[in-house]
């Protein structure tokens, strides 16, 4: 049996096509349903206690602070859970680091070029060293795509990292990159060069590919 759905929060615009003919008595009602919105709590057919035969991975777990003031989601605490169902790409990058301002330019420009070819399902994310020096530097590379800035506290880099650990290590994951399907399943790995160098046309290759990969 199918799963029941709910949906919070959400409008939904009814479209029909005849107009309904409803009869009372000898009376005969036409009804149009053109303009009909659906708001508040809705609740699909389906049996409540099934459940969905195929679950999601879920993305590394964190939460820090998005810095960026051209992001929807700048000031707040969050994390990758807010873009689950779409493919996230995500780049360590530090705001000292040549390669890294380059990427992050690059970064903006691939989620610009994605929006406008239909691909809304896309979502660039940066992660910001947490031993930074100036993050304006990383700011000034991107309009839209957040920024998180890591803390100790936190240390997303080692979290984003965890799957890959053994080659590189600290400082040395920078400039790596990790894309993501729309289950969470992790469907890219860029490695870093270990030294802050990067092949931008490399890199740009690989997020092509999450870009273009088909729904899992």
């Amino acid at each position: 049996a199918a799963a029941q759905a709910e949906l919070t929060g959400q409008i939904v615009q009814v479209q029909a096509g005849k107009p309904l003919t409803m009869k009372f008595g000898n009376r005969q009602f036409q009804l149009t349903f053109q303009g009909l919105g659906l708001s508040g709590k809705l609740v699909s057919a389906g049996n409540p206690s099934a459940t969905c035969g195929q679950k999601g991975i879920p993305l590394p777990q964190w939460q820090l602070a998005d810095i960026n003031p051209g992001s929807p989601g700048f000031k707040n605490t969050y994390g990758l859970d807010a873009f689950a169902g779409k493919k996230v790409v995500v780049a360590l990058v530090s705001d000292w680091c040549n390669s890294c301002r380059a990427q992050a330019q690059l970064m903006q420009k691939l989620q610009d070029q994605a929006i406008a070819s239909g691909h809304s399902d896309v979502q660039m994310v940066l992660i910001a060293d947490k031993a930074k020096s100036d993050p304006s530097q990383l700011i000034k590379q991107v309009k839209t795509i957040p920024i998180f800035q890591d803390t100790s506290a936190v240390n997303a880099w080692l979290k984003m990292n965890a799957a890959h650990a053994g080659k590189f290590a600290g400082s040395q994951i920078r400039n790596s990159g990790y894309g993501y399907a729309k289950s969470g399943k992790e469907i890219m790995y860029f490695a870093p060069s270990g030294t802050g160098s990067l092949n931008l046309t490399a890199f740009q290759n690989a997020v092509m590919g999450v870009i273009n990969a088909p729904d899992d």
